[in-house]
């Protein structure tokens, strides 16, 4: 009967429907394959790693230079009485590398013999950490002149002495403050704090912070050309700092800020703010995204408490000022794949994905992991880009 064969054609056509759909599901989580997903920790030789170690190891002291085989860090002054001594340090890769190896092979076993379901009684969760023993492994730099670095002494409250092999300063601090009208040295118990944060063709830029009784501060940058003694000083506030910036008068001495963007010449001045060399102005990094620690890249949507999964979106500073429609990175987190790593099961979520590193080969994620009502303790998921492959490897790191 036709009504009959009707019913047979739905029924099969639901049987076949309910057959594939776990597949159709499966192809669903699929459309992330173009992403590996790694247990573990990335090589410990990588690029990126050794980048983010020196990260942690260093965390909050200036980067000055580079070199083959290491970095050179400004350290704080030492205190003296009254006196300031600028002290900076080498940290050498291989040394730096060697201090964390040990370590680093304890964190990435015990993560591997998590994902088998073993239970690992002892963890170092180490690699996470900010290092207290920095000074233990690096090497204070006692011949300056070999990375370019000036002598910088802060002497009775007032005077900032600066000295290389071509320049011999003293600058009182008290008096090109006042021919500014800027607002510094106003107390004489009030402690400065005076650090060499960026230098570039011989050129300092010296940021100066008085800690007022209010817990507020007044901020001013030095700027001083290492071969002539040319100097300037300018308050730290956006609207001074934009009208120093764009005169010509301080083109030259301007060359210490780091680059966010060689061709344009975007700078780099915070972690939220980057001066757009083509508008001539400071342009603040909109509160929803994310600058790079070197400020060349941004993350769209990265600077919240759970950036989510799926598509993930980096641009140049120069496209992102722009605003042109296009990415230097584009890629998928799929919590599908995640959570089953981590837990073989569809009922697992993740609870608040958040940035806590970010390069544009290198991007650092903690969230938690929840089952029903209970929620892991701190989790990690590490993204890598290697040797210019659009596709990035994802690593997986269970905590608890």
């Amino acid at each position: 009967m036709p009504y009959n064969k009707k019913i047979i054609e739905r029924t099969v056509i639901v049987f076949i429907l309910l057959c594939t759909l776990p597949f159709i599901i499966f192809e669903r989580d699929r459309i992330y394959t173009s992403e590996t997903y790694s247990d573990g920790l990335p090589d410990q030789d990588s690029e990126g790693m050794l980048n983010y170690m020196h990260y942690r190891y260093n965390l909050h002291n200036p980067v000055l230079a580079e070199t083959e085989d290491g970095v050179v860090y400004s350290d704080y002054f030492d205190i003296n009485d009254e006196e300031f001594v600028k002290s900076y340090y080498f940290l050498n890769n291989e040394t730096l590398k060697e201090d964390y190896k040990g370590i680093y092979e304890q964190e990435n076993q015990a993560l591997k013999e998590e994902y088998k379901g073993n239970y690992v009684e002892e963890r170092p969760f180490y690699i996470y950490e900010r290092v207290e023993k920095v000074d233990e492994i690096t090497e204070p730099i006692v011949s300056l002149e070999k990375y370019g670095l000036p002598y910088i002494e802060f002497v009775d409250h007032q005077h900032l002495m600066i000295e290389n092999s071509q320049i011999d300063l003293a600058i009182d601090l008290k008096k090109e403050s006042a021919d500014r009208e800027l607002e510094l040295l106003t107390e004489e118990d009030n402690r400065i704090d005076i650090d060499l944060i960026s230098m570039e063709n011989n050129i300092y830029q010296i940021e100066i912070i008085e800690m007022l009784s209010n817990n507020e501060t007044n901020e001013s940058y030095l700027f001083v050309d290492g071969e002539t003694g040319e100097y300037d000083l300018t308050a730290s506030d956006i609207e001074p700092y934009q009208e120093w910036l764009t005169s010509e008068e301080n083109k030259e001495l301007r060359e210490a800020i780091p680059k966010a963007d060689e061709e344009s010449g975007h700078l780099y001045i915070s972690q939220h703010h980057i001066y757009d060399n083509d508008e001539k102005e400071i342009v603040d990094i909109e509160h929803k995204d994310l600058l790079s620690e070197d400020g060349r890249f941004v993350y769209i949507d990265g600077n919240q408490d759970d950036v989510g999964f799926g598509k993930q979106e980096i641009q140049t500073i120069d496209d992102y000022l722009k605003g042109r429609n296009t990415n230097d990175r584009s890629f998928n987190l799929s919590s599908k794949v995640v959570t089953r790593k981590m837990t073989f099961s569809n009922l697992a979520h993740m609870n608040d994905l958040e940035i806590s590193y970010f390069t544009e080969d290198f991007i650092l994620y903690e969230f938690s992991l929840g089952v029903f009502i209970s929620k892991s303790d701190q989790t990690h998921l590490i993204v890598e880009f290697k040797d210019n492959d659009p596709d990035p490897t994802v690593y997986i790191n269970r905590i608890n």
